[in-house]
């Protein structure tokens, strides 16, 4: 049986403890910006709220795709979108006032990236892979 006593770390969607610290420092990325510096690594909440556009409702094609991607929401009008990776460093924003957007990508390299989607209700996270 392993203990977890000795260990000084605690890795959460909302937070991440450093090793050796006793103050948590908060990752929520949020589109106001945060005060962490831009290489800590960040969590993306993948959260839904129960009214509204819901993350069903947000399609992301082609996925996985060559860098030009459709992010289409027919239910609600979108306000924008941004890209970040896998670390939660916010790499691109695009505004948007419609319901479909057609994003170039071709400029990153290829990988597992997550799209933002900020609606007039809601903000749904959805994952996409660039060839």
């Amino acid at each position: 049986h392993a203990s977890t006593a000795g260990c000084s770390c605690l890795l959460s969607w909302d937070t991440i403890q450093p090793v050796g610290g006793d103050d948590p420092i908060k990752t929520e990325v949020d589109s106001t910006g945060d005060n962490a510096p831009e290489d800590s690594p960040k969590v993306l909440q993948m959260t839904n709220a129960a009214s509204g556009a819901g993350a069903d409702d947000v399609v992301v094609f082609p996925n996985p795709n060559n860098g030009m991607f459709t992010i289409n929401n027919e239910q609600l009008t979108m306000n924008n979108v941004q890209v970040y990776d896998v670390y939660g460093k916010l790499l691109k924003t695009v505004e948007v006032n419609g319901n479909m957007v057609e994003l170039d990508v071709r400029d990153l390299s290829a990988g597992m990236y997550f799209v933002r989607v900020s609606t007039e209700k809601d903000v749904v996270t959805k994952s996409f892979v660039k060839k």
